[in-house]
């Protein structure tokens, strides 16, 4: 039986991994309807949102599996008319500038830490790890900064910027060569089973499923942070789509998570697995 090299290098991913979205989509949009001094029924804003879902896919698709770099000036360019034509559906022409000045900020801070990020994070880097974010999403450079983590990544690649997105081989190991180590060097941390696990494990990467969320059984489904295992059903802390503090998440010592063997078996959960936990509210926006 051979034995496992050492874990030199944690990758993580970024959305309901290190952070989370801290509100819903109406909850968003009418925000930002009230910068325009306008108020908009939900059915209306959820109409308008399916309407432009054709527009939006393909475009968004074309920026993930492109295989060539985008520049912040065409990803904000692309945010902008999509913003634009939301708002001509809900009765409000907004120029460019308005959009800048109004919209963009709202979206902007929607990003919240986990509690748990900073400590993780800190304790790894005084440990010496390296590490990177390597997200399917957008802004991730920015967000990082915004949060003030940027300082604890030698590397933060996101699939909109590369034009690969998880589980593509390539942006593993693009941000593998960023970092100077090989697959089998490299830990994996993340939410998604297809594009954080499977994706890893074709490279050899060793993996770490972290489940923040679970789904609850109702006529329409919902999502919801596990609740900490010595208060099974509380939820108390849950406001405005903003999850809260979550425990349990890590182990107590993040030396821990390089240690042990993390693989596709180990799950890191809150609590008892259900049919179809593990997946999380869309995030579609930055």
């Amino acid at each position: 039986m051979t034995t496992p090299s050492t874990i030199d290098t944690v990758l993580f991913d970024a959305v309901n991994t290190l952070w989370h979205q801290s509100g819903s989509i109406l909850d968003i949009w009418a925000d930002v309807l009230e910068q325009f001094d306008a108020i908009r029924t939900t059915k209306e804003i959820i109409r308008a949102d399916f309407e432009h879902q054709p527009w939006l896919e393909p475009q968004v698709a074309s920026f993930e599996i492109s295989g060539k770099p985008v520049s912040d000036e065409a990803i904000d360019a692309f945010w902008i008319e999509f913003d634009r034509r939301m708002l001509r559906s809900l009765g409000i022409e907004a120029s460019v500038e308005s959009v800048v000045s109004k919209v963009l900020p709202v979206f902007d801070g929607l990003d919240v830490l986990y509690d748990d990020t900073v400590d993780v994070l800190a304790s790894l880097q005084e440990m010496g790890f390296p590490m990177a974010i390597v997200s399917n999403g957008v802004y991730q450079q920015r967000n990082a900064a915004r949060m003030v983590i940027e300082k604890f990544f030698d590397s933060i690649i996101d699939s909109w910027h590369v034009g690969f997105m998880k589980p593509d081989a390539r942006i593993f190991n693009l941000v593998l060569r960023e970092l100077g180590f090989s697959a089998n060097q490299a830990l994996m941390v993340g939410d998604t089973r297809n594009a954080d696990v499977v994706g890893g494990r074709s490279l050899g990467i060793r993996t770490l499923h972290l489940i923040r969320y679970e789904i609850v059984a109702s006529r329409t489904t919902k999502y919801q942070p596990c609740a900490p295992s010595s208060s099974p059903s509380n939820t108390s802390n849950k406001k405005r789509g903003n999850y809260g503090h979550q425990t349990g998440i890590w182990p107590k010592r993040p030396e821990h998570l390089i240690t042990r063997r993390p693989d596709d078996r180990h799950r890191t959960r809150l609590c008892p697995r259900t049919a179809g936990s593990g997946r999380r509210p869309p995030h579609r926006h930055p």
